[in-house]
């Protein structure tokens, strides 16, 4: 799966899972199949640990900044993928980063209501943090617009990325995208 893709489903994810985990009012969207439109900007350089970089040959060093400048190009460009969202998400939420050993998130609920929510959510983990903030509005229960605004540092290096999403509900039926927990 080219990087792009993972990092749009990974903001995808986490901002949604900030979104349906963040309380009492029920984010207006279904369970099921998704189609996400992302576009957005990425700048700054991947958080890449120094001692990291300082033991890679020039040449690895050189086809790492040079991956990295297409991915940032890349990521102006719309991009459309499918998504499973199960009831079970809807009820509590999800979100990968907490899954991971070491890593923490702290979510903060700014507002929400049934079709609207706002989310500033800071996670860490290793000499890692993430800080983003995420908008959503869920205007019918098959649609959704969302805006995703993050940083990622380790103190050395750090890389800002927006995007601006649009989702339309497909089916009930998540077929192949079905997630098995």
């Amino acid at each position: 799966m080219p990087v792009t893709r993972v990092l749009l489903t990974s903001l995808f994810v986490c901002g949604f899972a900030a979104a349906s985990a963040a309380g009492q009012v029920a984010f207006n969207a279904k369970p099921g199949l998704w189609r996400m439109t992302s576009t957005g900007e990425m700048h700054g350089m991947p958080p890449i640990p120094p001692e990291a970089l300082a033991q890679m040959p020039p040449e690895q060093r050189a086809r790492i900044k040079a991956a990295m400048a297409n991915v940032m190009a890349d990521s102006a460009k719309p991009h459309t993928y499918k998504f499973c969202v199960t009831e079970k998400d809807l009820e509590r939420g999800f979100n990968p980063a907490q899954k991971s050993p070491g890593f923490e998130c702290k979510t903060k609920v700014i507002s929400r209501t049934s079709s609207s929510m706002d989310v500033h959510e800071d996670c860490s983990g290793g000499h890692h943090h993430v800080s983003g903030n995420f908008h959503f509005d869920a205007p019918s229960p098959g649609a959704m617009n969302g805006v995703i605004d993050m940083t990622i540092s380790n103190g050395a290096h750090t890389m800002h990325m927006k995007r601006v999403m649009h989702g339309q509900w497909i089916s009930a039926d998540c077929g192949e995208y079905a997630r098995h927990e």
